[in-house]
This record gives structure tokens, sequence and C-alpha cells, in this order.
């Protein structure tokens, strides 16, 4: 079974990559995880029911292979073609769950601007964030 590593690959993006990265990435709603191996792969470590991998059906233990029918190959390609998508885009994420291979479509949510008060319960956190991301 692989190891974890940092998903570099030796994967560097150009600067025009970067900055489109940087620039559309904080807009998608992700929060789940995942572990990257050496051989670009990575496998989801954890997944939140409200992002857009959680919606997707994504799961935690789910290996990520491969986005829009391009193998995976580390972390900063992983993130290029999300960013490329687009907040409101899709992308096919093919996936191995149980020893089956599956095709996931994850249509990239926009991230929501939450403000809330320190003395607010987690369940009063929850009923704020949950009628919105129901849908």
């Amino acid at each position: 079974m692989p190891t974890p590593n940092d998903g570099q690959l030796g994967a560097t993006l150009s600067p025009q990559d970067q900055e489109l990265v940087d620039r559309v990435l904080p807009e998608i709603r992700i929060s789940s995880g995942a572990d990257w191996f050496a051989n670009g792969t990575a496998r989801m470590r954890v997944v939140n029911k409200f992002d857009s991998f959680g919606k997707a059906g994504l799961q935690v233990g789910d290996e990520l292979l491969a986005i829009n029918g391009a193998p995976m190959r580390g972390d900063p390609m992983f993130q290029l073609e999300l960013a490329r998508a687009g907040v409101g885009g899709t992308v096919t994420i093919r996936i191995r769950r149980g020893g089956q291979m599956h095709d996931l479509a994850v249509q990239l949510l926009k991230a929501r601007k939450l403000s809330f008060d320190i003395s607010e319960s987690q369940v009063d956190l929850e009923r704020k964030i949950a009628p919105a991301d129901s849908t």
C-alpha cells in the first residue's frame, strides 16, 4: 500500500497557472482533504458533506485516480484543473471504491463566507449553515 507524501511529483505550475489557482480556488467550496501519494493519486482523508466533493458523493477512503479523463499527477495539477473549471463548472473525477471504478461529476460550488459569534453553539452554527446547503 502506498504511503502519503506531499503529492508534488516534481510538478510546478507556470506563473500564469499559479495565478489562476490562487485567484479561483478560494472561491470554490472545498473543505474536504486528501492524502497524496508518490504515484500522483490521492485517498480522501476527510469529506465535508456540504462542500463540492461531499455533495458529489465522494467518501472517506475513495482513491482519486483521474480528473477529466487525465491521470492524477499530484495536488498542484489537481488544483489547476479545478481552477480551470471555476465556480459553477463541473469536473469528472474517476475514483476507486471497494475495488470498483466510478466516475463522479463534481459541480464546483461557490464558497460561502460565514460570520458567527464565538458564543454560538455547534448546533446554532449547523442550523445557520444547513438550510442554505440542503439543496
